[in-house]
């Protein structure tokens, strides 16, 4: 495939992000363009404090396009992969639900020159770990539930790489302690044991 394809395609959600917000303005006339931001420092703390609701509004705004298109089944598999990775760069944790529900996407079609994967093989894996340590309780969800053994062991690997082996491995211990359902247990205890502590 292409280089400059695959490329292209990678950043194709950043439009279609770009596209949500304009037809929001497009259904809104009367909303005027917005001006340049200022540098924090420069302005006094009431206008400072309108500048970061804007901010927070245009986040909502990207936030909820991007679950939209994270919700559309028809997408092709790079756009989903492409979404993933946006909302791990942008820390987007209020999309855990929908977006853990793609741990087991791998990347085998954007490449880069040396045919690595351009937005990781594991894009999903990769945004979770981004997000950090609000993934965990979503992840420990997923182990308990997941009929996949694939599925569990990547949810697994985010929680290890979030949180380090000996408190992966703490946090999987108390969940097994509160767990009263026996193949929920077996799998968190499953997955406890597969995260190993290196010897000092």
């Amino acid at each position: 495939m292409n280089y400059r394809y695959c490329l292209g395609v990678s950043f194709l959600i950043v439009v279609i992000g770009s596209l949500a917000l304009a037809q929001k303005g497009a259904q809104n006339p009367g909303i005027e363009k917005k001006a340049p931001t200022p540098r924090l420092a420069s302005v006094g703390s009431a206008e400072r404090m309108q500048l970061l609701e804007r901010a927070s509004r245009d986040r909502s705004d990207l936030q909820a396009a991007l679950i939209g298109q994270l919700r559309d089944e028809s997408n092709p598999k790079e756009v989903t992969i492409c979404i993933a990775y946006l909302l791990g760069v942008h820390r987007m944790g209020e999309t855990l639900p929908d977006l853990s529900k793609y741990i087991a996407l791998t990347n085998y079609t954007l490449l880069e020159e040396n045919r690595r994967p351009l937005l990781g093989e594991c894009p999903v894996v990769d945004a979770l770990i981004r997000i950090g340590d609000p993934a965990i309780p979503q992840m420990i969800k997923t182990v308990e539930t997941s009929g996949d053994q694939r599925v569990r062991e990547l949810s697994a690997k985010v929680i290890r790489y979030v949180d380090g082996p000996e408190i992966a491995r703490f946090r999987l211990q108390k969940a097994i302690e509160r767990q009263s359902d026996p193949a929920k247990k077996a799998r968190l205890k499953a997955a406890m044991d597969g995260i190993k502590i290196a010897p000092p």
